[in-house]
């Protein structure tokens, strides 16, 4: 990755981390029908779903838009598979909850960029 791009992804991570999305509209550069066939592969592995009924009746893509801030569609993917598949293993929700909160507290590692 050029010196430049990586400058420049790092301060749009720095001006937007923690930020709310100003709005909760959907946005038009995320494509939800490309998370939505990955997302059914991976309902397979699954034992707690949102369906789409759910899903469409608690708008969960303006929920998703407003949460979304990756850089890559398989980022994307797994945060569409994450809000849509439920977790109620209180050790898994544990260690997502030190994962996130990991990254607050760690700005240097948060930041990291592969050369």
């Amino acid at each position: 990755m050029p010196k430049f791009y990586k400058k420049g992804i790092l301060e749009y991570v720095r001006s937007h981390w923690g930020k709310d999305h100003s709005d909760n509209e959907l946005r038009d550069d995320i494509n939800f029908h490309d998370m939505e066939e990955f997302y059914v592969s991976m309902m397979k592995r699954a034992d707690w779903i949102l369906d789409d009924q759910t899903w469409n009746d608690m708008e969960m893509n303006r929920v998703f838009c407003k949460l979304e801030r990756t850089y890559s569609m398989p980022g994307q993917q797994m945060l569409y598979n994450m809000l849509r598949t439920l977790i109620f293993e209180e050790e898994e929700l544990k260690r997502r909850d030190k994962v996130m909160d990991f990254l607050l507290h760690n700005r240097e590692l948060r930041e990291r960029f592969p050369a």
